[in-house]
C-alpha cells in the first residue's frame, strides 16, 4: 500500500489516497499498528482521502485506532495533499480546495507550505465546567489556564481531565495581548502532542472569550476579526474568528463564528507498507 508522510507543526499523519476505496476495511489494530513509533510508520493519525460527491472527504483516525471527526492541523496537511494529487483550483496563484469532514464543510488557502489557512465550523454550547472552559472546535477541548505552561504536567493532569471529561486538554499561558503558549494533551494518542490545531482554536476562543471586556478588544484587528497568536511547541499558529453576542456577560451566549486556523504543512516522505 502506498502511503504519504505529512507533518502540520509537529502533527504528523500517514496519508492514503483511499479514492478508489481500497482501504475500507482498516481495522483498529491495523491504524495502531502503522501508527506505531517502533514497530511501523509512526505518526499522531491516519488520513484517508475520499470523495463525497466529488468534493474531497477527510477520514480521520487517531494513532489508537479510534475515529474522529476533524483534526485541525491533520485539516492543513490533507488540504496539501489534496493539492498534491491535482485537486486543487487557482485563483491570484493561490491553492484552493473545498473539503468535507464528518463536523462538516472546510475551506482551504494554500499560499505556500509555510502559510495554509483553513476554515473552521463555527462554535456555540461554551460551558464552564471546574477549572476548564468546555468547547467543540470539531472535537471536544477543555482548556485550562496556568500562569507557567512549563510548569504543568500535562500528561498526568491532561490524563485525570480527559477521563474525566471525555475531552483533549489544553493548557493555556496568557503571554501578551495577542499571543498565548498551547500545550496539549490529546486523546486518541493519549499523550501531549507537539501541537493541536483544533486546540490551538478552543485555546484562542476561549482566551477572548474570558477575558474583560477591555483586555478583548487588544485581540481584535482593523476588519473587526479577532487574531491570536497561539505558540506550541514547535510553530506558531494564528487563529482568526468573529464573535457574536459580545454583550453578553454568561459563555452559553457566545456564538464564535468565520474561524480560520493558520500554518504550516509539509510532506515529508512516501512509501510502501506492506
Amino acid at each position: 500500500m502506498q502511503f504519504f508522510k505529512y507533518q502540520g507543526a509537529g502533527n504528523d499523519f500517514i496519508m492514503f489516497d483511499n479514492r478508489a476505496g481500497n482501504f475500507s476495511s482498516f481495522s483498529s489494530d491495523d491504524v495502531a499498528s502503522m501508527c506505531n513509533r517502533k514497530y511501523g510508520i509512526g505518526a499522531d493519525g491516519i488520513i484517508l482521502l475520499e470523495c463525497d460527491s466529488n468534493t474531497p472527504y477527510m477520514r480521520y483516525f487517531n494513532a489508537d485506532g479510534s475515529h474522529a471527526s476533524f483534526c485541525g492541523n491533520g485539516g492543513r496537511c490533507f488540504a496539501l495533499f489534496a493539492h498534491h494529487l491535482g485537486l486543487s483550483r487557482k485563483c491570484d496563484g493561490v491553492a484552493l480546495i473545498t473539503f468535507t469532514a464528518d463536523d462538516g464543510k472546510h475551506e482551504a488557502a494554500i499560499y505556500s507550505e509555510d502559510k495554509i489557512q483553513i476554515s473552521m465550523r463555527s462554535v456555540q454550547d461554551i460551558y464552564s465546567c471546574n477549572s476548564c472552559i468546555v468547547l467543540d472546535t470539531g472535537v471536544p477541548h477543555g482548556v485550562v489556564f496556568t500562569p507557567n505552561i512549563n510548569d504543568c504536567n500535562v500528561v498526568e493532569d491532561g490524563r485525570k481531565i480527559r477521563n474525566d471529561r471525555q475531552v483533549n486538554v489544553d493548557f493555556v499561558e496568557r503571554v501578551s495581548d495577542d499571543t498565548i503558549r498551547l500545550r496539549t494533551y490529546e486523546r486518541g494518542v493519549e499523550d501531549e502532542t507537539d501541537a493541536c490545531g483544533t486546540g490551538a482554536v478552543a485555546a484562542a476562543i476561549a482566551t477572548v472569550i474570558s477575558s474583560t471586556k477591555t483586555a478583548t478588544r487588544d485581540f481584535m484587528t482593523d476588519f473587526g476579526m479577532y487574531e491570536i497568536n497561539v505558540e506550541t511547541k514547535t510553530t506558531t499558529l494564528k487563529v482568526y474568528f468573529t464573535l457574536e453576542n459580545t454583550l453578553e456577560n454568561t459563555l452559553e451566549n457566545k456564538t464564535v463564528k468565520n474561524i480560520i486556523l493558520e500554518g504550516p504543512a509539509t510532506r515529508v516522505f512516501e512509501g510502501i507498507y506492506k
